[in-house]
């Protein structure tokens, strides 16, 4: 394994061609820096910087403007694409937002599990899991109905140890779950 940038990156966001990154950097006059930059997966060695928007741009898939009188600051947001033309989107606090039709807002709530906001959020078809990582479990939700379907671990003896990343595989199904508290990955087999 290879550390390609330093540890004040905060936000992945992947693209066709590698990933967009954003990373906080030391500055002597602001303090800290936010830095966006691109690393190509046909050369990870070869990052370089890109602008804010686009940055943006990839990360809302060109719908920032239909989204930003509802969530505010464009870096906070965690973004789960639904479809082509739908979006999930969760702020810190638990608060989110299900956007149809390329920006129509259709569903707007919190999600919280037991006083907790998700660390990260995933979709795979109608399926939204949320990771809770102080109670070390996951939840899915029904996309059409958004109410809960299925709550995995949330006991000190759970499968998960602060379970925080998670990315749905479109193409199997399978959820995979990085735990933070021991430094490792979870997959489950069936998410559908």
């Amino acid at each position: 394994m290879k550390q390609l940038l330093g540890n004040g990156v905060f936000d992945i966001t992947p693209i066709d061609s590698g990933l967009i990154v954003v990373d906080r950097k030391p500055d002597p006059v602001k303090g800290v820096q936010i830095i966006y930059e691109y690393v190509p997966s046909s050369n990870p060695n070869n990052v370089r910087s890109i602008a804010k928007q686009t940055y943006a741009s990839a990360k809302y898939r060109d719908r920032y403007d239909d989204y930003k009188q509802y969530i505010g600051h464009y870096l906070i947001p965690k973004i789960a694409p639904v479809s082509n033309d739908s979006d999930f989107i969760m702020l810190p606090n638990g608060e989110s937002f299900l956007f149809v039709n390329g920006g129509k807002l259709k569903w707007h709530g919190n999600i919280t599990y037991k006083d907790e906001s998700p660390a990260d959020i995933a979709v795979y078809g109608n399926n939204l899991w949320c990771s809770f990582a102080s109670n070390n479990s996951l939840v899915r939700f029904d996309l059409r109905t958004m109410r809960e379907e299925l709550r995995i671990g949330g006991s000190e003896d759970s499968a998960f140890n602060m379970p925080k990343g998670i990315w749905a595989d479109r193409d199997t199904g399978h959820l995979f779950v990085c735990n933070t508290g021991s430094n490792s990955i979870t997959e489950l087999l069936y998410v559908t």
